[in-house]
């Protein structure tokens, strides 16, 4: 992509800063590759998806959605902390190395997302939590089925072999 828009500018500009490959940019998001391309491409998403990806990368919430009226990549403003709950940008190659985020959702709630580097690549889990339950017991939950996930990647990878 030689001509940019300004959108790509503006999230590319950012996701250098975290460190991050595009794949980490619409993982953090949860959202799939052809999306982030969508966004990338100022073609039409919701606004939600826009939130999603500010989010992501750490823009105070209608930043994109400016970019995308103004025209103009420096129309972001950034989060006082651009890093998502835990994320250790120097950890997101490390194998075994896991962070969790939190993005707020309608109606009160909270999508917690764990990721782990597992055979060099992140690997997500997300629960959406509406009744508060204290963080310790959302990352255990969360990792309890991260870690069934990897032993069944291994096995799955193993018969291959």
């Amino acid at each position: 992509m030689s001509d940019r828009t300004p959108t790509e500018r503006a999230m590319n500009a950012q996701r250098q800063a975290l460190g991050l490959d595009w794949r980490g940019i619409h993982t953090r998001a949860g959202k799939s590759h052809n999306t982030l391309r969508n966004v990338r491409l100022e073609e039409r998403v919701d606004p939600e998806t826009l939130h999603a990806f500010d989010d992501a990368l750490g823009f105070e919430r209608g930043s994109l959605a400016r970019v995308r009226a103004t025209q103009d990549p420096s129309a972001v403003r950034l989060l006082d902390d651009p890093a998502p709950t835990g994320y250790d940008s120097t950890a997101a190659t490390v194998e075994g190395a896991e962070w969790l985020d939190e993005r707020p959702l309608e109606g009160g709630g909270v999508a917690w997302t764990l990721t782990r580097i597992i055979d060099g690549r992140p690997a997500s889990m997300s629960i959406a939590d509406f009744d508060s339950t204290p963080i310790d017991v959302v990352r255990q939950e969360l990792r309890e089925v991260m870690n069934e996930a990897e032993v069944r990647q291994r096995r799955r990878l193993a018969r291959k072999r």
